[in-house]
């Protein structure tokens, strides 16, 4: 919220308002902890009053896909051989798919075997499509829209990629790690607490390419390091799903409930 969305003005506004309602607020639950310590910087609240809780994921699908990866790269006409790099969010300049493609445009042209998805829409996209005709790398680019099927198309990627100027959590990812999925993510807000460098994935500057590129490379030449990020994620996932949100949100309501002698008041009305 305090970065990237917004104007200035706008987001003093916001701040204000956060600090207004804090005062008559019994606890505020933040989505990662980074959530919490941009709160903190901004003075929104005594640290006493926050608790993280992150967003809740159903992973069932993405735990238990079915879908055929060689099916779909048929379909979008994906030749065997290549590298799929693949990107979901809706196309606005705070997503950075902007960077993305630069940097696949630079991998090409050194000769490495990739297509680039990106699934989403909005109001970069035609913008985004010249740019990757300007690149001359069109036909290494699909532009797939909303798809109803997120997982199908999850499944065709090799890496997952998240370019984003500014994200509170990145849900997407833990639907990527949930499907054993690499990941390389901008070095920002909640992402570095849902991505650990080195083990499930890779993080890397917002908004520069060029280490956009070596990151990719990596990954696109070392498929056994891709593998065991990807297994590395989908043993993390679970820490995301909706099952534990639901749980962590039931044990914050009894603690404010006792606090509050809330629970034996209502049992003396038994």
């Amino acid at each position: 919220m305090f970065w990237g969305y917004f104007n200035s003005w706008q987001t003093r506004l916001f701040i204000l308002l956060e600090r207004w309602t804090a005062r008559i607020t019994n606890a505020i639950v933040t989505l990662t902890p980074q959530e919490k310590e941009d709160h903190l910087r901004f003075h929104i609240a005594p640290e006493e009053k926050f608790t993280v809780i992150h967003s809740g994921v159903d992973l069932g699908r993405f735990l238990t896909s079915l879908s055929q990866p060689a099916e779909t790269r048929a379909v979008l006409g994906i030749p065997p051989e290549m590298t799929v790099v693949g990107t979901v969010g809706r196309l606005t300049a705070v997503k950075g798919q902007e960077v993305l493609i630069r940097a696949a445009s630079e991998l090409i042209r050194q000769g490495e075997k990739i297509v680039l998805l990106l699934l989403g829409e909005g109001e970069l996209r035609r913008d985004l499509e010249e740019l990757t005709i300007r690149l001359d790398i069109s036909g290494h680019v699909r532009f797939l829209g909303w798809l109803p099927d997120v997982v199908r198309i999850m499944a065709v990627c090799d890496i997952f990629c998240l370019p984003s100027r500014n994200e509170g959590m990145g849900k997407v990812l833990v639907e990527a790690m949930a499907m054993g999925k690499p990941i390389i993510a901008s070095d920002i807000g909640g992402i570095r607490d849902i991505v650990r460098s080195g083990e499930n994935g890779l993080l890397v500057p917002a908004g520069d390419a060029a280490d956009w590129v070596e990151a990719i490379a990596r990954l696109c030449r070392d498929p056994e390091r891709r593998r065991r990020m990807g297994a590395a994620g989908r043993q993390m996932a679970p820490r995301y799903s909706s099952e534990e949100m639901i749980k962590m949100i039931d044990e914050l309501y009894g603690k404010l409930l006792d606090e509050n002698h809330i629970v034996r008041s209502l049992n003396n009305l038994q």
